[in-house]
Formats: C-alpha cells, structure tokens, sequence
C-alpha cells in the first residue's frame, strides 16, 4: 500500500459523507434564496422593525443592511442547517483520522504496511480539508445558482409620464402593482464569497479540534461527544455574551466571535477594499474594529495549530488494543 492507495482508501470511505452533506448544503442554499423572494422587502422591514429593539443587540450590522437584499441572502450563514452541515464532516472525519482507525482494529493493519504514521495522519487530513473546500464551494454553488435562477416581487405605486419632461410621477392613489426582477439585477454572487471563506476557516477549527482529541482517544464515540460538547458551549458562550452587556467579555471565550459572515457582508457591500484587511480603521486613520482577515485567521491559525499538534502525538503514542 502506498500513499495513493491511502487517499483511494480514505476518499472511498468519506464520499457518501461528503455527497450527503453537499446536496443538503446546495439544496437549503438555493431554497433560501428562493425564500428570500417571496417576501417582498417592505413587508420584511415591518416584521423586522417590530422586533428589532430586542433584536438588535443579537445583530453584528445596522437594520439598513438587513434590509437589502444582500443582508437577507448574507442571514443565509447564520443558519443552522448550514454550520450543521460544515460541523458533521469537519467531526465526523476528525474523529475516525486516527480514533477511528483504532477503535475498528484498522490502524495496526495500516501501519504493518510500508507507511510512516506521518503519510497516514496527512492524507487523512488532506481529504477531511479537500471535503471542506469542495463543501464550502458547493454553499456559496447553491447561493450563486438562487440569486441567478429566482426573480424578486417589488411593489410599485402607479405612475405616469410629464410629456415633454419625460419624468415618471408616482401615484398614491390605486393599486400596487407587483414587479418581477431577476435577484441577480438586486444582488451579487460575488459578495458571498467571502463569508464562504469564514466558513471554511470555522470547519477547519472544528476539524482540527476533532483530530487532535481523536489522536488523543482510541474511542471514537468520546471524541465525538467532546467535539460537540465544545461546539455547543461555545454556542452558548456567544447567545450570552450578546444578551447582557455585564457578560459581554465572554465574547473572548468563544470561537463564535471570529465567525461573522454578516459583517463579512456588509464589508464587501460597502467597503470592497477592505475585505482582506486585517482591521478596519475610521476615516481618522483609528482603529475601528477587526477586518474580515483577522476573523479568519483567528479561526483558521487554531485548527491548523490543533492538526500540528495531532500529528505530533500520534508519532508519539503508542498504539492501544483496538476497543
């Protein structure tokens, strides 16, 4: 067995995984488009304004972002379904890298073979974080294919033409009418790709995590139990430190801070030369708030620190009897 057969071996085993989660991901991306459209804008800014003295607190953007059709789309990330999606491959492919292996009694096979634990640990890693890509790819497929394919409804008062003028006047007198715009026409694709990038640095986080606690384990039920304890602490880490402003420095203690692809959004809607900066200053040259780079780097530098890591302790360890 050589370094090929390992990546055969491993894409064989993670393809169904990986074709699940992706048709999941395209099909809720592209129906939430859709969904977007079937509320027209001043309808949503009445449900929105309703609630937003309570809702505000819980919002990294202004209520005029939400408004647009940027903002709606961008609500996208914040989704469930979509981390859900990201966190079952990025745990489910960490915890079987090395735990996995051990626990199925594979691992002392594998390594009876002419093969360095080293090419092991990286091919593993290397389809886990190909998964990811391909998986953040196929989000960001499913949006671009909604906002090309779907058409907005946007109410119109009735007008009519000045001769001589040519100066459309509103009437508000009479019936709305109701126009169909192709979204593409209201929105970019192109704006979404950069919240996508966040969401690849937050799975590999989650990863990273997953394989260094499965080179740790030999059980991979533990390490999937740890990995999802972490996820959901650090959820409510975040809920609260955004509902009461005494606990507002708990916003520290969590990975969910650095993941932000609203902001993202409204970044590269209203500020495109500031997407990769690392902080954002004001127009006195003041430090404002973290840039879009620094979010990502903030979740990526730990994943690829906790995948170093796992390797260096699975080159260490001694292999237990399979569980």
């Amino acid at each position: 067995m050589n370094g090929w057969a390992l990546w055969k071996r491993w894409v064989g085993e993670a393809r169904w995984l990986w074709l699940a989660c992706a048709v999941g991901l395209f099909a809720f991306c592209w129906i939430r488009v859709w969904l977007v459209t079937q509320l027209t804008t001043g309808s949503f800014s009445i449900i929105l304004e309703q609630v937003w003295e309570k809702y505000e607190k819980f919002s990294p953007v202004p209520l005029r972002h939400l408004l647009t059709y940027h903002g709606r789309v961008g609500l996208a990330f914040e989704e469930p379904i979509i981390l859900f999606g990201i966190a079952v491959w990025a745990i489910a492919r960490g915890s079987d890298a090395i735990a996995g292996q051990i626990q199925r009694g594979e691992m002392e096979l594998i390594l009876a073979q002419p093969l360095s634990r080293r090419a092991v640990f990286a091919t593993q890693a290397g389809v886990t974080l190909l998964g990811l890509v391909l998986l953040a790819s196929t989000v960001w497929a499913g949006m671009a294919s909604g906002i090309a394919t779907v058409h907005v409804r946007e109410e119109r008062l009735p007008s009519f033409t000045i001769p001589g003028l040519g100066l459309d006047v509103p009437v508000p007198i009479g019936e709305k009418r109701i126009d169909r715009v192709p979204m593409r026409e209201r929105t970019r694709s192109a704006y979404f790709m950069y919240p996508t990038i966040n969401l690849f640095c937050f799975g590999v986080l989650l990863s990273g995590l997953s394989t260094l606690l499965s080179a740790c384990d030999r059980l991979r039920w533990r390490t999937i139990g740890l990995v999802s304890g972490f996820v959901v602490v650090q959820m409510v880490l975040r809920i609260v430190s955004m509902a009461s402003e005494s606990f507002g420095w708990l916003r520290y203690a969590t990975c969910f801070t650095a993941y932000q692809p609203e902001l993202i959004v409204s970044i590269a809607v209203d500020s495109p030369n500031d997407v990769w900066s690392l902080v954002l200053l004001d127009g006195s040259g003041q430090y404002r708030r973290l840039g879009p780079l620094a979010f990502d780097l903030i979740l990526l530098v730990p994943g690829v620190g906790c995948y170093i890591a796992g390797l260096v302790v699975f080159l260490r360890r001694d292999l237990p009897a399979p569980a």
